[in-house]
């Protein structure tokens, strides 16, 4: 799946194959070739409150830390293999050799915190972005529902019975 130009990584559940994509993984990766042709790496965090607040934003951004700041090795190696004999054979290629013989570099990686929630966390996100010093550009989303717990609720009884 191709989004603002980034193929994005499988889901973590539907093909979770290893305790590492089992909830413990990098929530969202994402790769394009920039304008010079190199890899650019998207890092994503995903949290889900009814109310978000500062210790979600931490939250986040612990996931967002992990790994040094980059995408888990297992994570990317996984990502580029399964892009391999498909349209994007060329991108899985550049990954593996990104990983394997150059190395993966903060400046390479955005950082993206998406934050689905019942409040306005945007102060606390702000605060974040503020403080925070590395290489890695930053980037966050946040989408509001005031119903948070019943979008939830229903969106969960529609995945298990589409005709509900």
């Amino acid at each position: 799946m191709k989004i603002s130009g980034y193929v994005v990584g499988p889901s973590r559940l539907i093909q979770r194959d290893h305790q590492e994509w089992a909830m413990r993984g990098d929530d969202v990766l994402g790769a394009r070739f920039d304008s010079a042709s190199t890899v650019s790496l998207v890092k994503g965090e995903a949290k889900s409150r009814e109310r978000a607040y500062a210790s979600t934003v931490r939250e986040a951004r612990d996931g967002l830390q992990r790994t040094g700041g980059l995408p888990s090795p297992h994570s990317l190696i996984q990502f580029a293999e399964r892009l391999l004999g498909t349209e994007d054979d060329a991108l899985g290629e550049a990954i593996l050799e990104l990983e394997i013989d150059k190395g993966v570099r903060a400046a390479g990686v955005t950082h993206l915190m998406f934050l689905f929630a019942g409040n306005d966390p945007s102060p606390h996100v702000i605060d974040d972005l503020l403080a925070y010093a590395g290489e890695s550009a930053q980037r966050a989303m946040i989408v509001q529902v005031g119903a948070h717990p019943e979008f939830i609720a229903a969106t969960f009884e529609k995945a298990i019975d589409p005709d509900a």
